[in-house]
């Protein structure tokens, strides 16, 4: 039994096809084009010489005007063809009516415009709209110093030359959009981040002045002043400490978002030390054991960052735990791509309702205690850091608050899903 069999090869069809080869050689182009000005002069140049036309131009929609602007040009001298109206000639007809349009010059109404195509030796015009998803991204003007028509099928060739070019447009000026949004984000954030240093730095110095003074005058003239001045001076020191802090916390949420060193592998023991040494006083002071797990792993992170997120939630625990809290826990547990620290207290607990709002910056909730109100939020961008999430379980019944903070082994690497909620 004979098989009927055709073979097509990709070589033989782009070097003897008319249709297709034209097509091939703009998509190729098109692939490697990366900006809007290299589409355009591109396009042109590779149309002029496959079809044998002596000038391109090419209009793109002005939108805030409503009418078209010239994009880019070859083989022509462009004085009195900048702007077109849509309508306007052949090429404004092309794009209102979304056709593709060939004339001779000597057709047009305006002779005006007759005069000025002759004048630059042009005789037959080809107007290419690029029609994409019945959408007119801009109009191709090609220009031929021969009194002859190309064929029909080159016509058809070329309207849809015109539609890839206009697909390419379009997604290239989504690409130079989002560039440029991009851009206008790190610009803000470069000054959202200098505003907030500048502001701390020059709320912290004064503040520290203020302190110094007045614990200078009380210890001076304590004894002269009256009984309310002295109040006054208590609570002047008292109001400059508490900038100071938050000066503090906004650098320190700054940092955490910003950290640029490469991430190093140590022992988690080491920041558990410190947490012991820096709260010791604070702990024995409330009542308050601190239990940790013999068994400590090394892990790859930051560790000047884990250890200000350890440090923020031993003191929300001790600062929120309430007057009957007697114990916080570490634990270190680990996943195929995650280590987990958790910290639990068997404090007072979180309202249900403001579990899902605590990590956001300066988010407090119903308390005596004082705060800025951002300790769970740098805690938060610890984990974003270290690609990982914060989560917190609190039960006000069972007394029992856990907050879980998760660390890719992978960092710098693949990226994996942070771990869900149980």
């Amino acid at each position: 039994m004979t098989e009927n069999r055709v073979v097509l090869c990709f070589d033989q069809i782009l070097v003897n096809d008319r249709i297709f080869r034209p097509l091939i050689n703009l998509s190729n182009f098109l692939s490697q084009a990366s900006s809007l000005k290299e589409i355009l002069n591109g396009s042109i140049q590779l149309i002029l010489q496959e079809f044998n036309i002596d000038a391109g131009r090419i209009y793109l929609m002005d939108q805030s005007r409503g009418d078209l602007y010239l994009a880019a040009y070859q083989g022509i001298e462009i004085s009195g063809l900048e702007r077109i109206q849509i309508g306007q000639g052949f090429t404004g007809k092309a794009v209102e009516l979304r056709s593709f349009i060939a004339f001779r010059v000597e057709e047009l109404e305006d002779k005006e415009r007759v005069k000025l195509l002759l004048s630059k030796g042009l005789n037959i015009i080809y107007c290419v709209p690029f029609v994409v998803m019945g959408k007119v991204e801009g109009v191709m003007n090609l220009g031929s110093k021969r009194d002859t028509m190309i064929s029909h099928q080159d016509m058809q060739i070329l309207f849809l030359m015109g539609h890839h070019i206009g697909v390419a447009i379009a997604h290239a000026k989504l690409c130079e959009a989002l560039n440029e949004k991009i851009r206008l984000l790190e610009e803000r954030k470069e000054t959202i981040k200098f505003f907030a240093y500048s502001v701390s730095h020059d709320l912290k110095s004064p503040a520290i002045g203020l302190y110094g003074l007045s614990k200078r005058l009380m210890e001076k003239h304590g004894s002269d002043l009256p009984e309310k001045a002295q109040l006054y001076c208590r609570q002047i020191m008292k109001a400059a400490e508490e900038i100071v802090a938050l000066v503090e916390c906004i650098n320190n949420y700054i940092s955490a978002r910003e950290t640029l060193e490469e991430p190093q592998s140590f022992p988690v023991s080491e920041l558990i030390e410190t947490i012991k040494s820096e709260f010791k006083g604070r702990l024995e002071k409330q009542g308050v054991t601190l239990v940790v797990q013999n068994s400590l792993p090394s892990i790859v992170g930051y560790p000047h960052l884990l250890l200000r997120a350890l440090r923020n939630l031993v003191d929300n625990a001790l600062k929120h735990g309430g007057s009957d809290l007697s114990r916080i826990q570490i634990e270190v547990e680990e996943t195929p791509d995650f280590w987990i620290i958790a910290v639990k207290d068997n404090g007072v607990g979180i309202p249900p309702d403001m579990v899902d709002k605590i990590f956001e910056p300066f988010r407090r909730g119903v308390t005596k205690t004082e705060g800025s109100g951002l300790g769970l939020a740098i805690i938060s961008e610890v984990a974003n850091r270290h690609n990982g999430r914060v989560w917190v379980e609190s039960s006000q019944e069972k007394r029992s608050t856990t907050f879980y903070l998760t660390i890719s082994k992978h960092l710098g690497g693949k990226e994996c899903k942070p771990p869900t909620l149980q």
